[in-house]
């Protein structure tokens, strides 16, 4: 009995904080629950779905994109935050790049998001890479640069790539929960999510065909 209470407990600290210590927020369970999502939008091949998290004030995305690129151009692809400005042109990514590699599998990242009329948003997030599947949560980490300093961080952040094999096609499933902070309307970002999230997946099809 004291050896299956030591195994539930040891399960149950390897869900909250990931393989290699990636400390999963309050929400995280929801955001990956298949149960409660919506349509919102639909296209020939994405689907965007919405519901409520309880961790935030907006609504949580998932995107589904069906396509016939190979499985593992597409993870090397998600995981090329690097690249992401060239990879998503339309999802106003200003700057990106990788604060410190922590492992193959892990690192600690960054993006700018600058979308016009609104003050460009800092984005800091630790991912970590699992076969298939990146997950990323907000992350905690200083630049030296002033003008970094001074912007926006976003009061929720975090979410994942999944990219699931099935006979002839691929499935990318890319869900978000994410808050910019500010003064920012919520319908504006409702609407910018479900107007971007369908042109990002694409994008990321079409930049991963070619490599």
């Amino acid at each position: 009995m004291l050896i299956k209470s030591i195994l539930l407990i040891c399960i149950s600290v390897c869900c909250l904080t990931g393989e290699e210590g990636l400390k999963y927020p309050h929400g995280w369970a929801e955001l990956q629950s298949d149960t409660g999502w919506e349509v919102v939008s639909e296209n020939e091949k994405v689907k965007v779905y919405a519901k409520t998290l309880s961790v935030s004030p907006l609504n949580a995305f998932k995107a589904e994109l069906k396509t016939r690129v190979d499985r593992d151009k597409l993870v090397e692809t998600a995981w090329l935050v690097e690249e992401s400005t060239t990879i998503f042109p339309d999802a106003f990514i200003s700057e990106a790049g990788v604060f410190q590699h922590i492992s193959a599998t892990r690192y600690l990242a960054y993006q700018v998001i600058d979308i016009p009329i609104l003050d460009p948003r800092l984005y800091r997030f630790n991912s970590h890479l699992q076969d298939s599947t990146i997950h990323w949560v907000a992350a905690d980490f200083e630049f030296v640069e002033e003008e970094k300093k001074e912007m926006i961080i976003p009061n929720v952040n975090f979410g994942s790539w999944d990219i699931v094999s099935g006979g002839e096609e691929n499935t990318v499933i890319y869900r978000v929960c994410t808050d910019p902070g500010g003064s920012v309307p919520s319908w504006i970002v409702e609407k910018a999510n479900q107007r971007y999230l369908p042109q990002m997946m694409l994008d990321l099809e079409s930049f991963a065909e070619k490599r």
